[in-house]
């Protein structure tokens, strides 16, 4: 009678077998019947919707999704009103344990962003028209974004730094009141 495993070489092929029995039976290796993608989701964001000409802002677009195969750069039909100065991309991928329906699985996200650096050519209210990403075949759009550029340094002006006044101060006002009490 021939044993099972003997020798080195049998004891390592016999712990991979009973690691990949016990995590079968905890149902924790991918199925084929338990892939249920996420859908995928393509957002544009703008770091602020107003500022000055001369100014910079960064445009993201993002593209959220659980599996896919290829991802093509962001395409505009025009974009009229702004320069692109620079751009780049981005890439992250998180997995988890999650229990599902047939037991224990791995869920994987992952999150590409295309990240632009650009500019205003123009005062006014701009758009940002929307951007295309095709994603295993199949195109997603972006929304338009509205921003508001003004003249030079209305954008940046802001309340003088410091104290502000004493009679305009709520928080001075109910200290006095909370001294009076005392």
């Amino acid at each position: 009678m021939k044993k099972i495993g003997k020798g080195p070489k049998g004891l390592l092929k016999n712990k991979i077998l009973i690691g990949f029995l016990a995590l079968s039976f905890l149902g924790i290796l991918p199925k084929a019947s338990a892939k249920s993608a996420a859908p995928v989701t393509v957002e544009a964001m703008v770091d602020r919707n107003t500022m000055d000409l001369g100014d910079t802002f960064e445009f993201r677009v993002v593209v959220n999704y659980s599996e896919a195969e290829e991802i093509s750069d962001p395409k505009v039909d025009r974009l009229e009103g702004f320069e692109v100065l620079n751009s780049g991309r981005s890439s992250s991928t998180s997995s988890q344990l999650v229990h599902g329906p047939s037991g224990m699985q791995f869920e994987t996200h992952r999150v590409t962003e295309f990240v632009y650096q650009m500019a205003p050519r123009k005062i006014g209210k701009l758009t940002i028209p929307p951007f295309s990403v095709t994603v295993d075949g199949r195109t997603y759009s972006t929304k338009s974004i509205q921003v508001d550029v003004l003249n030079e340094g209305a954008a940046n002006k802001q309340r003088p730094r410091g104290r502000v006044e004493e009679e305009d101060d709520v928080m001075y006002e109910a200290n006095q009141l909370f001294n009076q009490l005392l």
